[in-house]
């Protein structure tokens, strides 16, 4: 509804006989704009601008002199116009905004064009380069080549934009991309293409091969088949299916980044220029936990590591024991991502964390989802040793455990920087586990605080289970009460629903900047 008017005396346009709209209360509001142009805008009370009512000129409405009806009348009359002028204002308001859209509707498809015209070749060529960093299948070069002449000469001098090949392109494509991409480095994929073996497409590409520094493929078997295994200058390896991956007969001394759903087997050599390695393991494989463990402990570059674990629910780990080249912790890489799924065993999860033990990661992600058990300690290894360590620490729990009461006893927020004394980050979103322990009538729970020495950024989201006690204690121990330079240096509730928001208003201004929340 327009500002100022009721809904009892709205009074709505008519149409006129030319096909235009009258507007109620124009006439009223031409005047009263000639008022305001003559005088200027003044207070609200100074009626020789605002009314068209005369006998109101000069008098106050709160001033002694409104007492008698003939008052009342005049009052009346000048509260219409104000609403008829309102009505009008509000009509003309409604039709410039309308008319401001459909302009700035016209505008902007001819300042682009405008702009684009003005902009050098150089930024829009750099455009296009953005455009096709956005794109997966390689096809935005020969989408924007089609939009004008200009955009075509532009994209044409690109490189970049050709430099990603499919072999389901067709031959002459192909051969355009070759040519347009010059020297530059080439990103190829066969993934899905079963007729592979009767195309030209390796013939086309052999040439380019010292050109190729990443390959997308779903069949190694069927490139070895067309001869394409010399890549002298390969970077990244994506192995999309899960297919048995052996690299031993292929020239691939550059390297660094895989991705895989099954063991990728190579020279040793191989695995020690690895810096990037995302592995997974899925149900109805064969999983050999000491094979990975020997192959992870070659891998003496490794930055970055990430496991996705899902569906291994009739999964059986192999049961040799896994021999122990070096002590827990000792090597240091940047990341370790893990994502364990989809009701995947817990004796699968540990045999998986001690392959792992010998990880120092900077930062460690974990994230369980939907794991049933009746035994819902996800977090420990086969020798009953709490898994995550690192110096930042992102704990995701998701439907882990078949009952919320299987979580009772967790105590999940001490067993962490127990098993962890670097940890400085932990943030921990878990709607089922109890942070602290059981809940008594005694009182709150005694946890050893000494344990928290490194800890000094805590972030808590969606833990349901935690309390405004268990947030006192926080922040009585390890903000309010902490020694100097120890302590957290940032508290952060987020999303926990039974802390209020009204209890950590109050902790705030006690606290100070310190805490931090969102409900």
């Amino acid at each position: 509804m327009p500002l100022g008017v009721h809904s009892d005396d709205m009074v709505y346009p008519q149409v006129r006989k030319d096909g235009g709209i009258q507007i109620t209360g124009l006439e009223n509001l031409m005047r009263l704009l000639a008022r305001v142009k003559k005088h200027g805008v003044q207070n609200a009370n100074a009626h020789e601008v605002w009314d068209d009512v005369p006998r109101l000129a000069g008098r106050s409405i709160f001033s002694n002199h409104a007492k008698d009806s003939k008052d009342l009348s005049d009052l009346r009359c000048s509260l219409a116009e104000a609403k008829l002028c309102m009505t009008a204002l509000n009509d003309v308001r409604d039709h410039l905004a309308k008319r401001i859209e459909i302009l700035q509707d016209a505008c902007i498809p001819m300042v682009l064009e405008d702009g684009i015209k003005t902009l050098p070749n150089e930024i829009l060529s750099q455009i296009f380069e953005h455009g096709h960093d956005m794109w997966w299948d390689g096809k935005f070069g020969t989408c924007v080549s089609h939009v004008s002449r200009r955009f075509r000469q532009v994209s044409l001098m690109t490189p970049i934009l050709w430099s990603t090949i499919s072999s389901f392109f067709p031959d002459d494509p192909i051969q355009v991309f070759l040519s347009c991409s010059r020297e530059k480095d080439l990103e190829i994929s066969t993934l899905f293409d079963c007729d592979l073996s009767e195309k030209s497409f390796a013939k086309l590409l052999r040439p380019h091969l010292n050109r190729v520094v990443r390959l997308e493929t779903d069949d190694a078997h069927a490139l070895e088949h067309i001869g394409l295994t010399n890549f002298p200058h390969l970077r990244a390896l994506h192995c999309e299916y899960p297919f048995y991956v052996n690299l031993s007969l292929w020239h691939v001394p550059l390297l660094s980044d895989i991705f895989a759903f099954n063991m990728v087997h190579g020279p040793l050599e191989f695995y020690s220029h690895l810096t990037c390695v995302d592995f997974g393991f899925i149900d109805g494989l064969d999983t050999s936990f000491l094979s990975f463990s020997q192959a992870a402990s070659l891998m003496t570059s490794l930055r970055n590591l990430s496991i996705t674990v899902s569906g291994c629910s009739g999964a059986v780990p192999d049961s040799e024991d896994i021999p122990r080249s070096r002590d827990f912790h000792t090597v240091h890489i940047e990341t370790l991502m893990i994502n364990i799924s989809h009701s995947t065993p817990r004796n699968f999860v540990a045999r998986l964390y001690d392959t792992l033990g010998i990880l120092f990661p900077s930062t460690v992600l974990l994230q369980l989802t939907d794991l049933v058990d009746e035994n819902p300690d996800f977090l420990r290894n086969s020798a009953g040793n709490i898994f995550p360590y690192g110096s930042m620490m992102n704990i995701r729990l998701s439907s882990v455990g078949d009952t919320r009461q299987s979580w009772e006893q967790s105590a999940l927020l001490p067993t962490l920087v127990a098993a962890c004394d670097v940890v400085h980050t932990l943030h921990i979103e878990a709607p089922m586990a109890s942070l602290f322990g059981p809940r008594t009538m005694a009182g709150p729970v005694d946890i050893d605080w000494r344990l928290f020495t490194s800890l000094r950024h805590l972030q808590l989201l969606h833990c349901n289970e935690l309390y405004v006690s268990d947030v006192k204690q926080l922040a009585d121990n390890l903000i309010i009460g902490a020694e100097p330079e120890a302590g957290l240096q940032s508290l952060e509730i987020l999303s926990c629903q039974n802390v209020s928001e009204y209890y950590l208003s109050g902790l705030g201004a006690k606290v100070g900047p310190e805490i931090k929340w969102k409900l």
